[in-house]
This record gives C-alpha cells, sequence and structure tokens, in this order.
C-alpha cells in the first residue's frame, strides 16, 4: 500500500519522520535589519548630520527612520542631499518655532534628490499664527513620471498628515498618496500623481496635479482640484471667485465639483462621465469644446450646463432654482443635446468621498 511504502521508505532512510533532528534549531527568520538595513536618525549615523537648529541632514544613500519628536528653531526639519533615501518619520512629529516662517524652512527639504520616499508622520505649522514651517514637504528638483508611473525615478510621500503649513502642504514630489493636509496658506498638494488624498481648507488650490484618483481637494477662493484627469473624486471651492470650479479639468470621471460662485466643474477639450457639477452663483458644468455624459449640472442662479458649439451633451440632467435663467444652454452655446432616458442618481454628489 501506499502507507506502507511510505514507512519503508522512512526506515530505509533510516529515521522516524516524527523524531526532530538533534541538537538547537537554526534560525529560520530574518531581523529587520537583514531584510532591510534601516540606520536611525542620531547624529554620528552614517549619512546623518544633526544640525544647530537641532533638524538633521540626510547626506547618504539608505533607509533611515525617526526615534522621537523633532522641533527646529528655524529652518528645514530634515534636508535629504543624496537620491535613493527612505525615510520612515515612524509615526513622529516635525514642528518649527520660528516665527515668522521663511520661505525656505520647511517640514522636510528634498533638494536636487530623486528616488526619495518619505513617510508615517506628522508635520506641524501654525498657518495663521505666523509661526512654523513654510512648506510641510518640498522638493526642489524632481524627475517627472507620468504617463510611465512604474520604476520610474521619482520622490514619493505617503501616510503623511501636513497640518497648518504657511506656504504649500506638499509641493514638488511625483507621488502623494494616503496624505491628509488641512489648513495652508497656499496649495494643499502639488505633485503629478495624487492617490486617496485629502486637503482641506487651503487657501490656494486644494489639489494640482496631472492625475487626482479618490481624493478629495477644497480650496478657499480657488479651485478645490485642478488637473488633466480627475476620478472619483470631490473638489470643492468654497470662496468668492468667480474664475475657479470646484474641479478644473479636461477629463472628469465619477466625481464631484461644487463652487460657491464659479463652475461646479470646468473642461476644456475634454470630457466629463458619470458627475455632478453643482454651483451657487455660478455654473454647474461648463464645458468648452467638450462632451458631458451621464451627469448632472446643477445652479442655483445660473445656467446649469453651459458649453459652446462644439460641446455634446448625452444622456445628462440640468437644473436650477431661478426660472429666469436657463436650465441647458443652446444655440451656440451647446452643440447637440441628446435627451436619453436620465439615469444620474442624486447621490452622485458622494462619489470619491474618502
Amino acid at each position: 500500500s501506499l502507507l506502507g511504502l511510505t514507512s519503508t521508505s522512512f526506515a530505509q532512510a533510516g529515521g522516524d519522520p516524527t523524531t526532530p533532528p538533534p541538537g538547537l534549531p537554526g534560525k529560520v527568520m530574518k531581523t529587520l535589519d537583514e531584510v532591510e538595513a534601516r540606520i536611525p536618525l542620531v547624529d554620528g549615523a552614517p549619512g546623518v548630520t544633526q544640525e544647530s537648529n537641532g533638524g538633521f541632514t540626510i547626506s547618504e544613500s539608505g533607509s533611515y527612520y525617526l526615534t522621537g519628536n523633532v522641533v527646529v528653531t528655524e529652518g528645514s526639519g530634515i534636508r535629504i542631499t543624496s537620491p535613493n533615501v527612505s525615510l520612515d518619520l515612524n509615526g513622529f512629529n516635525l514642528s518649527s518655532t520660528e516665527t515668522p516662517p521663511q520661505t525656505g524652512s520647511h517640514g522636510v527639504e528634498i533638494i536636487s534628490a530623486p528616488n526619495v520616499l518619505v513617510r508615517n508622520g506628522t508635520i506641524l505649522s501654525g498657518h495663521g499664527s505666523n509661526i512654523g514651517f513654510y512648506d510641510g514637504v518640498n522638493a526642489t528638483t524632481r524627475v517627472f513620471m507620468l504617463p510611465d508611473v512604474e520604476g520610474v525615478d521619482g520622490t514619493v510621500v505617503e501616510k503623511l498628515q501636513v497640518l497648518g503649513a504657511n506656504g504649500s502642504g506638499i509641493t514638488g514630489v511625483t507621488i502623494a498618496r494616503d496624505c491628509v493636509v488641512l489648513r495652508t496658506g497656499i496649495t494643499g498638494i502639488k505633485a503629478d500623481l495624487v492617490m486617496r488624498c485629502v486637503v482641506l481648507n487651503a487657501n490656494g488650490v486644494g489639489i494640482f496635479a496631472e492625475a487626482v484618483y479618490d481624493s478629495k481637494g477644497e480650496g478657499s477662493g480657488n479651485a478645490g482640484i485642478r488637473a488633466t484627469l480627475v476620478k472619483s473624486s470631490q473638489g470643492i471651492n468654497d470662496g468668492t471667485s468667480n474664475f475657479d470650479a470646484g474641479i478644473d479639468a479636461d477629463i472628469v470621471v465619477d466625481s464631484y465639483g461644487k463652487a460657491t460662485s464659479g463652475s461646479g466643474i470646468n473642461s476644456t477639450e475634454g470630457a466629463i462621465a458619470n458627475s455632478f457639477g453643482e454651483a451657487g452663483s455660478g455654473k454647474g458644468i461648463v464645458a468648452v469644446s467638450s462632451s458631458v455624459a451621464n451627469s448632472r449640472g446643477e445652479s442655483s442662479t445660473n445656467v446649469a450646463i453651459d458649453g459652446d458649439s462644439r460641446s455634446t451633451v448625452f444622456n445628462s440632467t440640468a437644473t436650477n432654482s431661478d426660472s429666469a435663467s436657463d436650465t441647458v444652454r443652446t444655440g451656440n452655446a451647446i452643440g447637440v443635446i441628446v435627451p436619453f432616458p436620465q439615469t444620474v442618481d442624486a447621490d452622485t454628489r458622494h462619489l470619491g468621498t474618502p
């Protein structure tokens, strides 16, 4: 039998399979340093210099980690001058007591160094109190990635919280993912690619990028999101500017844009699909030489869907609460209107909510 053959085979091999081998078992697990050798961010460690302001400079390639909160008196918290660096803030905070903040003072400053990853921590400043860092993360020189996202040199930030930056929250990086930015003096996030990020109460553009996925950007008087492509996201402009939209992008898919005075969603020579543009005194959707499909435009006092003679609108709804305003501007404004059965649900406004 099979059992007999197996038992005989073990017997011939000269041992009982249930009996452990003699001696202590060998090591089967690797230490963290064996998996990835990591260097603590302390003065005297390889590639690490502690500066007179209390911050650090990383000048050699490697994987580094923070061992505690860092408070600096002026300048930047951590400066990275070498390529091929991974920095884990390890859940700790970077903050500054500098007042007023200078434009060259940043939480993390990446200086002409591609292939840098910064992750897992909080950068604190006091926008409105005139204290702290100017930018949360600033990459002064970077390698652009799009459209080739994988395997190209660049700067990546992930799982960061940037609170109260006096300038921009995160700027000049290639990819920002899983980040939260609250209250900035200028732009919330400026990157090539933004994924799963939230920006609230930016005094400039909320998110400024080539492509934005699964994110929310909120600007005060400026566009909530300004990009080439926006998918499954929310862009809100809650200021009084008539020029900026909730979402200003060439292609907008599965998204919600809202503006107090500007357009809910604005597209030029692109497309808007499965989306909802909502405005107060502005226009719900503005599609200049663009197509609108399976979407909804809504305005309190203005045109709900607007465009030009090269625009097309398919299977979409347009409503406003001001009977004196056009619901959909026709004639030269909209080239073709195809009133298929309406399928857009009011819950479209919730698409993309992180």
